[in-house]
């Protein structure tokens, strides 16, 4: 296993440098309907399909993405991001998923969605991230809630899924928002410096 390089570290969570070496728990976890039923993708993920995009994603400027590091134990349990990162308008997406079953419901998610949005808003002084998410994924409407979030929108009937049509609901945070709710790790850094 090589080395992790952290870009922040919370309590719970730190958020890593992807690594080539993570890509058999990635490819495993994104083959899993447990795990997969929750996201917006519908295709098989193969060793090579997922090397490439970690390829991608490196060199291409509108997105930043992390594996999530539970601590102390430095196990990778999931990966976050931001895609379409308008420098401009200052905005982009965010996503997440905790691909360990195991610590499903435990506040890792949470804290790693603050710290992404600490980067997004206080590192890349992004001024709007926002999000799509399924109706029934009642654990992350619960976490975005609690970190800020707000239902902005809702496109109805959206997705199949095997039990049926569900809505797409779409949420949004604000830089000025989430500083008044959360210290932020990126700030104490630059004063530190």
């Amino acid at each position: 296993m090589s080395q992790r390089y952290y870009v922040v570290k919370g309590e719970k969570v730190a958020l890593s440098i992807l690594s080539k070496d993570d890509i058999p728990l990635f490819v495993t976890w994104l083959n899993d309907p447990k795990v997969t039923v929750y996201l917006s993708m519908r295709r098989i993920i193969t060793p090579e399909g997922e090397e490439e995009w970690i390829e991608r994603v490196r060199k291409d400027p509108n997105c930043r993405h992390f594996s999530i590091v539970a601590l102390p134990e430095e196990e990778v349990i999931g990966v976050t991001g931001l895609d379409r990162i308008d420098p401009y308008d200052g905005s982009a997406t965010f996503g997440i998923f905790i691909g360990r079953k195991d610590y499903w419901g435990k506040g890792y998610g949470t804290e790693a969605t603050i710290l992404m949005l600490d980067y997004a808003f206080n590192c890349l002084n992004l001024h709007h991230v926002w999000l799509i998410i399924k109706d029934f994924n009642k654990r992350a409407i619960k976490c975005y809630k609690k970190v800020g979030f707000r239902e902005v929108g809702r496109l109805r009937e959206a997705i199949l899924q095997p039990d049926g049509r569900h809505d797409i609901i779409i949420m949004d945070l604000l830089a000025k928002e989430f500083n008044k709710a959360y210290k932020s790790k990126f700030k104490e850094i630059q004063k530190s410096a």
